[in-house]
């Protein structure tokens, strides 16, 4: 995949809040696509590590991967994306994905590591990165910089895979150690964003975003199959730094009313997050994806 490319991003004005979409593994698993309980307990197997169910599911999200590899994460990652590489995609997820594409954003951030975004626009296996911004070291693998320009029809998408891409198993975040790297670039990088973002606006100038770490602090972010599990600490420190600094701003996060836990719950509404309530009917997770669609539809109003 190449890579060193350009490509600025379009401005945003001060003052305004631009509407993102943050994806997770639950828009693929409405078509039986590998769930992280899988992912780990195929990690465990091919490591030899005996597998308890009841037992990792009471390690932390993110540390389930070090105890399933024995912490050979890095070595494993290899693996499991050879493995994610072979994923088909039905016509049937690829028409639900479309109605994904639809949705009034242009910046799509995704936690996944599959390309079934763009696979649905262009039938492809690997496909072009571009950075944000030049200035930047092309050792940094933490995908802070980098997305993936797609055309959809007539609109522009630009997706960002935070935690790392497939086709590159050394961008994978998995485990505490590579997300505690994560973390770390991102609290490195945010006084600079804020001082750019703070001179744009002083100087009523439009501001050119170089990260989706920006996207997701000015922007009303809308949370769609992705969990927000307590342990995905670069989430919650980033919803934390966005209500001190952009309080103008807002997350909504979509998940079945009755499927959220008190703790996640009260946390979130400690931190300002928005949940609407929908509900998940006769176990028909298809039919709740497309009334938080419809939702998210009718309450953006500006989008970058």
């Amino acid at each position: 995949m190449k890579e060193k490319r350009v490509k600025k991003l379009p401005p945003v004005t001060c003052g305004t809040v631009p509407g993102v979409l943050l994806l997770g593994n639950g828009i693929n698993r409405l078509f039986d696509i590998d769930s992280w309980e899988s992912i780990i307990k195929n990690q465990a197997e091919q490591n030899g590590v005996y597998y308890e169910r009841e037992l990792f599911r009471s390690i932390p999200y993110t540390m389930q991967v070090v105890a399933a590899t024995g912490d050979r994460v890095d070595v494993s990652m290899k693996s499991m994306c050879r493995r994610l590489s072979s994923m088909e995609m039905t016509c049937e997820h690829k028409e639900f994905i479309r109605e994904v594409l639809e949705l009034p954003f242009s910046q799509i951030i995704t936690a996944n590591y599959t390309f079934e975004l763009e696979r649905t626009v262009k039938d492809a296996k690997t496909f072009t990165s571009h950075y944000a911004v030049g200035n930047i070291n092309s050792g940094n693998n933490m995908m802070l910089h980098k997305f993936i320009p797609v055309r959809y029809g007539s609109d522009d998408k630009y997706i960002w895979h935070i935690h790392g891409q497939v086709s590159s198993p050394g961008s994978v975040i998995m485990g505490h150690y590579y997300y505690g790297r994560l973390l770390s670039q991102i609290q490195n990088y945010i006084p600079s964003f804020m001082r750019r973002y703070k001179g744009c606006c002083d100087h009523r100038r439009d501001y050119i975003p170089e990260s989706w770490v920006d996207l997701f602090l000015m922007g009303d972010v809308y949370v769609l199959g992705f969990g927000m599990d307590l342990s995905e600490i670069d989430m919650w420190w980033l919803a934390c730094c966005k209500k001190r600094n952009f309080p103008k701003s807002h997350i909504y996060f979509y998940e079945p009313s009755e499927c959220i836990s008190a703790e996640k719950r009260m946390l979130m509404q400690t931190y300002g997050i928005d949940i609407p309530e929908l509900h998940l009917r006769d176990d028909d997770y298809m039919s709740f994806y497309r009334e938080a669609m419809a939702d998210i539809s009718s309450r953006c109003c500006l989008t970058v």
